[in-house]
């Protein structure tokens, strides 16, 4: 009989992370590289584990959910990791890019947390995995609100957010993820009663 668990991730857990949001998150990253070990490898240096969740299916990690605060966010990208793996020019361009996308402080107020990188391993979807990670670190985390942003073609995604009382924000995309060619994003909040859970005592 399967065991389904949620814990916050330790440093054994960079690896399964970083290949799970690299295949999870193919499509973006392929803006940098085509070459999914080299995603791999920036992202296992890159990772906090201070922020990031995993779930696991009878010990093995099935999927990962980073949980920031406004300042406080689950990557710090290094330059020189993505020099060394995609050259100086498009390594140096990439590090910019996803700094400012992922380590810089959030526009959110100090009483929210930010749920990212939802990220569920192909053989793990349509389990219930993302849900259970989502109840997860919400019991686990102290902020008043939740919020979190969905890129607005997924359906299925929003589905499960507004089954679980997430509510759409809003809130705008920044001009420049349209100039750089990004899908536009919808926001949602939800707080621990509304979504049915209470973070631990």
């Amino acid at each position: 009989m399967e065991t389904i668990e949620f814990r916050k991730a330790i440093a054994a857990d960079k690896p399964e992370i970083a290949r799970i949001l690299a295949e999870s998150f193919r499509e973006d990253f392929n803006l940098l590289t085509k070459n999914n070990d080299k995603v791999k490898r920036i992202l296992v240096n890159s990772v906090d584990t201070a922020r990031m969740f995993v779930a696991t299916v009878s010990g093995q990690i099935a999927g990962t959910i980073a949980l920031s605060s406004r300042d406080k966010r689950p990557f710090h990208f290094k330059t020189s990791d993505f020099v060394k793996e995609l050259g100086w020019f498009r390594g140096g361009i990439g590090a910019q890019f996803l700094k400012k996308m992922f380590s810089v402080a959030l526009p959110i107020p100090e009483y929210a947390g930010y749920i990212e990188f939802v990220a569920v391993d192909e053989k793990f979807r349509r389990r219930g995995i993302a849900e259970l990670m989502l109840k997860g670190v919400i019991q686990l985390g102290d902020y008043r609100e939740y919020r979190l942003d969905v890129v607005k073609d997924n359906e299925g995604a929003i589905r499960l957010y507004e089954k679980n009382g997430f509510r759409r924000l809003d809130i705008k995309d920044p001009a420049y993820y349209k100039l750089l060619g990004f899908p536009e994003k919808i926001y949602l909040a939800v707080t621990p009663d509304e979504l049915g859970c209470s973070p631990e005592p």
